[in-house]
């Protein structure tokens, strides 16, 4: 049983994919700003980590054509790009927890986050190509069996 033959195998894998894409989301800015603030994390501080994490989102635009610019071929268009990814969110987040106390040097932090979030968004830009070119077949043969039958 493989991606390619097994449909609930592909979308499975797809959702376990994006959780793990959208989980450090959750947790960064949820979860490790609220405890950063019970340790006495400033407004400030914690609007510049906010930043840090939402900073490669705006660059979205222009990572999505760069990042369909480049093919490995034996992989594809997007599954090298998707694996880099996952493997660079893992690396900062072993990065994050082998920092010690995080709350004392808040400027490495944000850099950590910006690089967990550079990564997420990579996945993140993959994951909507893959759905898109995934549900665009389906809602052609929707439409092609609407218009002919």
């Amino acid at each position: 049983m493989t991606l390619t033959t097994n449909r609930w195998l592909r979308i499975t894998t797809l959702c376990v994919l994006y959780f793990a894409q959208g989980f450090p989301w959750g947790f960064m800015i949820t979860g490790l700003l609220s405890f950063l603030a019970s340790k006495g994390l400033t407004m400030i501080e914690s609007g510049q980590l906010t930043a840090m994490a939402y900073l490669p989102w705006t660059f979205k635009l222009f990572w999505g054509p760069l990042i369909d610019s480049f093919t490995y071929r034996a992989m594809g268009r997007r599954r090298p790009w998707i694996l880099a990814a996952q493997f660079g969110m893992a690396a900062s987040l072993i990065a994050m927890a082998m920092m010690g106390d995080i709350s004392a040097n808040i400027s490495l932090l944000g850099w950590m986050f910006f690089y967990l979030f550079v990564y997420s968004c990579s996945c993140c830009f993959c994951f909507l190509c893959v759905v898109c070119m995934f549900l665009l077949f389906y809602c052609f043969l929707c439409v092609y069996f609407i218009c002919y039958y």
